[in-house]
């Protein structure tokens, strides 16, 4: 009787232990168990919607960290580029901002059009490609010009700096040269959707207008299949 007395005290005093412990090891686990289905669902809409359950049911703040980290990119991938500058502010105001992470937020913000904190970010993180596209963006030309040369100058040159070398060109007015940096870029990547508009620009500027249009249809193309990808 005693000794039934003593457990049903011990009981007492564990129930709630227990209860308390497999509250939290619920709280840690959840938000990985959405993401992990995340992961392996087929359907892209799908997989954001279980990715955004793990970031809604994310407590603690290394759980908030990794959540909003995996699905930067999937947001990014599928055009949500408000829900992903949310998730990079977040991640800011929890310390937690990186190079990965701020380069995501730069493109999101320039898709947004908002090109102050894209020009903020991209010169925290020393980003020269994204600095060059913004400050073609906001015509300053001379500090365009400054990290294109810049570039130019390195050993190997990124099929891009072709790209914004022609584009910076166009500004100035030398579509000749232009057309030579744009053509080197394609050269390199034929599928660079950005440099054939402005490929198919640059023709259409010297009356090339047959030319243009097929260059416009391919860029087209390109574009929209890609965006039907992640549809």
């Amino acid at each position: 009787m005693v000794t039934e007395i003593k457990f049903s005290k011990i009981k007492s005093k564990i129930f709630p232990l227990v209860i308390v412990f497999v509250f939290f090891v619920v709280l840690a686990v959840l938000p990985f168990l959405f993401l992990w289905a995340g992961f392996w669902a087929k359907d892209v809409q799908c997989r954001i919607s279980l990715q955004k359950k793990s970031v809604q049911t994310s407590v603690f703040v290394f759980q908030k960290v990794y959540t909003r980290n995996s699905i930067l990119p999937l947001l990014v991938l599928t055009g949500d580029y408000s829900t992903a500058i949310k998730y990079f502010e977040q991640l800011e105001k929890l310390g937690a901002m990186n190079t990965s992470n701020a380069s995501i937020a730069v493109y999101s913000y320039m898709k947004m059009k908002d090109y102050d904190n894209a020009l903020k970010y991209a010169e925290i993180i020393n980003d020269k490609s994204r600095l060059v596209q913004i400050y073609l963006i906001k015509k300053e030309y001379a500090k365009a010009g400054n990290i294109i040369d810049e570039l130019m100058s390195k050993d190997s040159v990124k099929v891009s700096t072709y790209y914004y070398k022609s584009e910076l060109l166009n500004q100035e007015g030398k579509t000749d040269d232009a057309l030579y940096y744009v053509q080197k870029a394609l050269s390199i990547s034929p599928a660079y959707v950005d440099a054939l508009y402005l490929k198919s620009a640059l023709l259409a500027k010297t009356g090339r207008i047959k030319e243009s249009n097929e260059i416009l249809s391919k860029a087209k193309h390109l574009e929209s299949y890609r965006e039907n990808i992640y549809k």
